[in-house]
């Protein structure tokens, strides 16, 4: 679904809209009653930044600031009724002296409760200084919290009741948790296969489908494909299929340049999705540049401070091909909970250091989580230019006691012994 501005007649404030999913209003800042045109031109401009700044990111709905404008003085629920949105959005400036705060608020449309809020004081000139960075954040946290209230709205709705859109939510609530083991992969797969049975032109059901599946040993790389080139027929403008389509290029291929075309297609369509930055940092630390890579998920994190785990253990690739080893075992260890990927790459890192009784540990660790890992899920996962990075992970990861492949262990019996 594209990013999409809901025209409203302006004139009208009586009307009942049909509830958008993931849709979401911004009502005009408020001020004190006696502040000065500064302070109203500050909050105009930040509630108008944020609407552009929503209105970026792929797969939200935001009210227009005229309809938004006219519901103004109502409550959360009589704007989410009227304007059908699920989620309203609200704030305050105040400015006090050279001081300046600003408040904001994301409320449930439904029921007025609050989701979350923020609130930021900083010197006047400061606050002038960093407004582009705080329009960034403030929008990128918002579109996270509200993805995280629909999928938890949906988890409560009887399965019979579910839109192609419902359970697409669900499979990614799955997706995300797929890190810990490969059936959380497999269940959201099947999420989504149900979003694609209920509307066969739900690109996003496709898109997610190719992405969770690409995490799984008998992932189908031309089924992949052809899904993936799908969605894009069906979407050319959805950016998560561009970023899919980029590591397809990389997993079938190895072909960074194409795959560097759609890494920033993505990046043009949905700039300021903090998922989808923090995705394409991989791309370059994969492809020989952790620095950038680090850069950008400072950035993802900046704009989004819950970013999810998966997201995250990217740094620990970065500060490994840096060699910063240290660094990645202190990132690796501080991460909110233990997957795969740290789990394996702190025992890579135990193998090098010689404490292979440490490294067996964590594998062994691994394995109780999902008995079925091999070696060939570090094999389609680490997808450096340098194979030499990937050869080494494998060496180590195997010593270590990561199960290979049956297929690589078919091919080392079929090797002559000398």
């Amino acid at each position: 679904m594209d990013a999409h501005l809901y025209q409203a007649d302006a004139s009208r404030t009586d009307f009942t809209a049909t509830r958008r999913p993931n849709s979401v209003a911004v009502v005009p800042f408020r001020t004190s009653p006696s502040a000065d045109e500064d302070q109203t031109f500050l909050a105009d401009g930040l509630a108008e930044d944020l609407i552009l700044e929503l209105s970026r990111i792929q797969g939200l709905f935001v009210v227009s600031r005229t309809a938004a404008n006219e519901l103004r003085d109502r409550d959360p629920v009589e704007i989410g009724r009227n304007a059908g949105v699920g989620f309203v959005l609200t704030g305050s400036v105040r400015k006090a002296s050279n001081r300046v705060r600003l408040s904001v608020s994301l409320y449930n449309g439904d029921n007025g409760s609050v989701i979350w809020s923020d609130r930021i004081q900083r010197d006047f000139q400061e606050f002038l200084d960093m407004l582009d960075d705080v329009v960034v954040r403030e929008a990128s946290t918002v579109f996270g919290r509200i993805e995280q209230a629909e999928i938890k709205a949906a988890k409560l709705k009887r399965p019979v009741s579910m839109t192609a859109y419902e359970h697409y939510l669900r499979g990614m609530e799955l997706h995300r948790l797929g890190g810990v083991t490969l059936d959380n992969y497999r269940e959201a797969v099947a999420w989504f296969d149900r979003a694609i049975a209920e509307d066969k032109n739900f690109s996003r059901g496709y898109s997610m489908k190719v992405c969770s599946a690409s995490n799984l040993d008998d992932f189908d790389l031309d089924a992949a494909q052809q899904m993936i080139e799908k969605a894009l027929r069906l979407d050319p403008e959805d950016a998560d299929a561009h970023r899919i389509m980029g590591n397809m290029q990389l997993r079938i291929h190895r072909d960074f340049i194409k795959a560097y075309v759609h890494y920033e297609r993505a990046m043009r369509l949905a700039p300021n999705n903090a998922h989808i930055v923090g995705l394409v940092a991989a791309f370059h630390i994969f492809n020989g540049d952790p620095e950038k890579g680090l850069e950008m998920l400072d950035r993802a994190e900046i704009m989004d401070p819950f970013i999810p785990v998966w997201i995250l253990e990217n740094r620990i690739r970065a500060y490994f091909v840096e060699g910063k080893l240290d660094q990645m075992l202190a990132c690796a260890r501080s991460l909110p909970f233990q997957t795969r990927c740290p789990r394996i790459y702190r025992a890579v890192v135990s193998m090098k250091r010689g404490d292979a009784e440490l490294a067996r540990k964590l594998i062994a660790a691994t394995l109780a989580d999902d008995p079925t890992l091999t070696s060939e899920y570090v094999r389609v996962q680490e997808l450096y230019r340098n194979e030499k990075v990937v050869n080494e992970i494998l060496q180590l990861a195997e010593g270590a006691g990561l199960p290979q492949s049956k297929d690589a262990q078919r091919m080392s019996l079929s090797i002559p012994k000398r």
